[in-house]
Formats: C-alpha cells, structure tokens, sequence
C-alpha cells in the first residue's frame, strides 16, 4: 500500500497520506503472522496491517466478509485496517491505492512479458496477472469490505495515467485501488499476493542467454526509506521466499525497535 486518498463526491483530492514515507510504531511477529502499526500524519486514526505468510506447499483458502479467496503456496496475504479515521465529510469516500510491479535489471533481455486482468460482472477487477520470462505474479482483490464491522460490497480498479500522474506516482508500475465509502470507526481491506513458477526460463531466447532476475517485487510499504515488505523472487524454488521474506522482517525488527 503506497497511499490513502481521502476524496470529495467529485473525485477532487482532499488529503493524500504517503504511506511509503510513515514510520511504523510497532511490529510484531507470530508464527506466520506479522503485524504492523502506525498512525496517519496529524490525524488521530490508526493504520494497522497484518500479514499472513501461507508456508504450504499448496493453495489454501480465506473467507473474506463471505468472500473465498484462494491463497497461493508460498504466498502473502494482507488485511489492511484503518480506524478512527476522522472524514471531511460524511459524503467523502476512502481510496486504499497499491502497487505491484515485476522488474528487470534494466540491462537483462525481456522475451515473454504481459499482463492479464480478470474482472467480475460489475468490471471490479478480480485479479492482476503479470508475466515475465515464465515467472508469473498473481494478485487477488476481493470485492467486499468490513465498514464498522459489517460486510459491504467495494470496486476494485486499476489507476488510470491520468490518476497516476496526478499522484506523483512512477508511471512504470501497476496500481491498484480500492475504493470505500464514509465510516465511523473502521474499515478493512484484504487482497492478497502471490508467486507462481509458471515455466522455465528459455536460455536461448536472447543471444546473451539469461541472466539472473529480479523477477517478482511487491512494495507494501516502507520503513523510513527502507521497504517493509518486498518479496523478491530470483530463479529458485519458491520455498525460498519465505526465508528471504523473514530476513527482511529481522532487519526492520532492528530498525524499528519496540
């Protein structure tokens, strides 16, 4: 998550906070769970996040507000909590925006490159796939929400240039953003990411063969500077993910000390 968008019925911005640039105040650690709180700047409202790692080595699956949302082998979900977010307005709406990219070394050869969507019936996007030299990042996005404790129904959509630009955002990674409408005390969120090792790399696909990737890269958010969550997937196996996510939550565990 790299930004909370505060906005009018018009869609004019009222209040941006930069998730990327917040401290967090505390972090825990719980088995495969991580949690991770901080407050928005100048306001009294309380961003918690928590992470669930599934170790497994198949899918298993998360009842989200009525909604089943199948978690890859080796892959992250996320529940995103904002609390005691004080609106402009009470006809104002919340927009959680995410960003997800798959990432080369700039000097490295791209032959098989894409990304798909898929869509539900009212067009809020299910789930982004993104493809590069047969390693695949797959993002699930469900289309509820929990406003002051109750189920409700959300649109997920993909941020347009225009968007983007207006956010001061780089134009060269995939956004997300999920809209809700005005509550009072809270509102929670839950996508989800995963890594899939879709095929092998075809060595003879460049001239100068393949060299070695930094495939797949989720950014979350970051910890002055340095990012909170980012699971990099080289050509390995994908148990490795785990290990390599648990490294990254020791360093900020010392960055960042209770």
């Amino acid at each position: 998550i790299v930004l909370i968008n505060e906005l009018d019925n018009s869609n004019n911005l009222i209040h941006s906070y930069n998730v990327s640039s917040i401290s967090w105040n505390n972090i825990t650690k719980q088995d495969n769970l991580y949690s991770y709180t901080t407050n928005l700047p100048n306001t009294k409202s309380t961003l918690n996040v928590l992470l669930t790692v599934n170790p497994l080595n198949e899918r298993v699956y998360y009842n989200f507000a009525g909604d089943v949302i199948p978690i890859l082998p080796k892959s992250i979900k996320y529940q995103v909590e904002l609390q005691n977010y004080t609106f402009s307005s009470s006809l104002n709406t919340m927009e959680f925006v995410f960003q997800s990219g798959i990432i080369d070394k700039g000097d490295e050869c791209v032959y098989d490159e894409s990304t798909k969507t898929q869509t539900t019936t009212d067009d809020s996007i299910r789930s982004i796939q993104m493809t590069l030299n047969g390693e695949t990042l797959i993002g699930t996005f469900s289309d509820r929400i929990v406003l002051d404790n109750r189920p409700s129904y959300n649109k997920v959509n993909q941020l347009t240039d225009d968007q983007i630009t207006k956010y001061q955002l780089n134009s060269q990674s995939l956004y997300v953003s999920i809209a809700t409408t005005y509550f009072k005390t809270s509102v929670v969120v839950d996508p989800n990411f995963g890594v899939l090792v879709s095929s092998s790399p075809d060595p003879n696909a460049c001239k100068k063969g393949f060299a070695s990737w930094k495939i797949a890269v989720i950014v979350v958010c970051s910890v002055v500077g340095v990012a909170l969550v980012t699971a990099t997937v080289l050509l390995i196996k994908k148990k490795r993910i785990v290990s390599e996510f648990n490294k990254k939550l020791k360093v900020l565990s010392k960055n960042n000390p209770q």
